[in-house]
């Protein structure tokens, strides 16, 4: 057993550095300017951003760069699948948000605003993150950002299209899980098992 002892050392030291996930910022572009130029989000004119994933993600928390121009209302954030130019047809998650407008505290100073404790699973692949408003909410998002997304799209009368001119400022949370300490157990005495055959074919 003692000829194994290094093995098992190896395995115990693989187990506690392996963490059980990550979890924090996987999409970033930055905030907008504070003040001048905004895009105008109403029920009218809706946003949507291009993103890509490498992982398989739990997207926990989404932020956009928004101001309230004194209208509340509802917000809804909305991901698709990529279509090309556009979103996809049908949203594969959404979840809708109200925007209480205090008319004595306005003052148009932005910020990040969004959902929180998602629990949206997303593999790896390219989608789009629609902001849709469902009522009379009326809003802006100041751009341009220091790292845009891949791309945008702006909804005008019930149709997606392509939009280059301008950006808007996204920040995407998610979770992504790796081999937890069972499975890192079990392959730590695959690799045991291993070094004793081949111990045992070079004696």
């Amino acid at each position: 057993m003692r000829r194994y002892s290094k093995y098992l050392i190896f395995v115990a030291v693989f187990m506690i550095t392996i963490p059980n996930a990550y979890a924090g910022l996987i999409i970033d572009t930055g905030p907008g300017p504070s003040s001048g130029g905004a895009l105008d989000l109403s029920s009218g004119q809706w946003w949507a951003g291009k993103f890509t994933l490498t992982n398989s993600f739990k997207i926990t928390d989404i932020d956009v760069w928004l101001v309230s121009t004194g209208h509340s209302g509802h917000l809804t954030y909305a991901i698709y699948r990529d279509a090309g130019a556009a979103p996809g047809s049908t949203p594969i998650n959404s979840t809708t948000l109200p925007i209480n407008v205090d008319m004595s505290n306005l003052n148009f100073v932005p910020g990040w605003f969004g959902p929180s404790g998602l629990n949206w699973d997303l593999s790896a692949g390219t989608y789009w993150l629609a902001l849709e408003v469902p009522d009379s909410y009326y809003g802006a998002l100041p751009y341009t950002v220091p790292s845009p997304l891949s791309a945008y799209a702006v909804n005008q009368g019930g149709t997606w299209r392509s939009y280059s001119d301008f950006t808007f400022g996204v920040r995407i949370y998610g979770e992504t899980q790796v081999p937890e300490p069972a499975t890192a157990l079990l392959f730590g005495l695959g690799l045991v098992g291993l070094a004793g055959i081949r111990r045992r074919f070079l004696n």
